[in-house]
């Protein structure tokens, strides 16, 4: 009899021992194996949850990007099967107001900044600059936040449209409100950067304010205006947007019977010595003794050329441009005709 105890009880506890060992594999690779399933069903609309688990139920972790995914990422764990309980231990992003995001445009690259509601939105801002400016170095410091305006990345991607026409440049996006600047790389890309901002923004946005600094002129610094019947066409160069409407408002203001047709760009460069306002005024007083023809600018000097009304403006042309001219021009040449010259 004291053998057999010598020879049972040891059996028992081994088989004991076994028997738990067994069931404590059989219950790590259940566990394992719902949470492969879990984070599965996750990974398409609610990739920012995890999971872990005791046996057969579940507890939901991570930042939720607002109430309504808690809810759903819970109730699609919840639904895998094998899970018994699906218990919510996530917790809220945090909330940004008023919401910001900006970009800013380098020599190095393009800087992301401020924040995003999850990761789609990230990936679909640096997606969208990516396809704008191939190649283009991103740094990205966006940080995740409840609050995002309806519409976030479609907003982001219109303001960021106009960097490729940017040496330099940034967008602000606070709420719905975007704030975009920047340096033209020509006067062309000053001008198609600002047809693209004039548009309107998607999903309810509102440009706030525009600045962008012209570009040096090409070709050196040029003005004309040429008098058709019925209407004058404007072409060249204007230094900012102020004188770019004072000069159009001018011409209105003198010929209110002329169509004006205004094809001014922006750009940097007006020559030393010339105050390029007064400059066009003045090519404008000439002008306005004309029927037909064209008076412009090419740095300092005016040319002259066309019709005069009458044999009493080609004498008052003659005069004024024999007395000397304002704004810092020169006269080079001038070729008028008129009645009783």
């Amino acid at each position: 009899m004291h053998i057999l105890k010598l020879w049972i009880w040891p059996g028992l506890a081994a088989v004991a021992c076994l028997t738990a060992l067994a069931i404590w594999f059989e219950a790590g690779g259940v566990e394992a194996d719902l949470k492969a399933r879990a984070l599965a069903a996750l990974r398409q609309d609610s990739a920012w949850a995890q999971v872990s688990l005791k046996g057969r139920d579940l507890t939901l972790t991570g930042l939720a990007p607002d109430q309504e995914s808690r809810s759903t990422a819970l109730e699609i764990a919840g639904a895998v099967y094998g899970v018994r309980v699906a218990r919510d231990n996530s917790t809220l992003l945090p909330e940004e107001k008023p919401y910001r995001f900006t970009a800013e445009k380098t020599s190095n690259g393009v800087l992301l900044s401020g924040f995003v509601p999850n990761e789609a939105a990230r990936a679909g801002i640096i997606t969208g600059l990516s396809n704008l400016l191939p190649g283009i170095a991103v740094t990205d410091q966006m940080k995740l936040a409840r609050g995002a305006p309806e519409g976030l990345v479609d907003l982001v991607n219109y303001g960021m449209a106009a960097f490729t026409r940017f040496s330099t440049g940034s967008l602000e996006l606070t709420d719905h409100t975007l704030q975009v600047s920047g340096h033209a790389l020509n006067p062309d890309d000053h001008d198609i950067a600002l047809e693209a901002l004039a548009a309107p923004p998607p999903a309810g946005g509102r440009v706030g304010s525009v600045d962008i600094t012209p570009a040096a002129a090409t070709n050196g610094y040029s003005w004309s205006a040429s008098i058709t019947a019925g209407s004058m066409d404007l072409t060249g160069y204007a230094p900012d947007a102020g004188a770019r409407s004072g000069i159009v408002a001018a011409v209105q203001a003198a010929h209110p019977d002329l169509t004006v047709n205004d094809d001014m760009r922006f750009a940097t460069g007006v020559p030393a010595g010339v105050d390029w306002q007064t400059a066009v005024g003045e090519a404008l007083a000439v002008a306005s003794h004309l029927s037909e023809g064209s008076v412009s600018i090419r740095g300092r000097v005016l040319d002259v050329s066309g019709q005069a009304v009458d044999s009493t403006h080609f004498r008052q042309v003659q005069e004024r441009l024999a007395g000397g001219l304002a704004g810092g021009l020169v006269l080079g040449t001038a070729d008028i005709g008129g009645e009783g010259q």
